[in-house]
This record gives structure tokens, C-alpha cells and sequence, in this order.
């Protein structure tokens, strides 16, 4: 899910309201740049919430 080749299809398959939390705590364990990949699925289901 982290490889930036396949992020654009793991976006379309995981970013759902109510996910903003658990994709925030994976975020917080994982080094650049799988967290900024893993904030952004957040902030896309924070979005998808509103």
C-alpha cells in the first residue's frame, strides 16, 4: 500500500469517513515517507467525513 505506484488505487479503496484516526496512529509509527502518504490517507478521510 505504500509503494507511491499503487497509492493512487489504495486511496480509492481506503479513504472513508471515519478512517481519519486509525490512518493518524499508523502515521505516527512509520518514518518519511510512508508517514506523509499514511497523514495524507487521513486528512482524504477527514475530508470524505465533512
Amino acid at each position: 500500500m505504500l509503494n507511491p505506484h499503487g497509492f493512487a488505487e489504495a486511496q480509492a479503496q481506503l479513504v472513508a469517513a471515519g478512517h481519519r484516526g486509525a490512518w493518524e496512529h499508523w502515521a505516527g509509527l512509520v518514518p518519511p515517507p510512508a508517514q506523509g502518504r499514511l497523514a495524507l490517507l487521513a486528512a482524504l478521510s477527514a475530508e470524505a467525513a465533512a
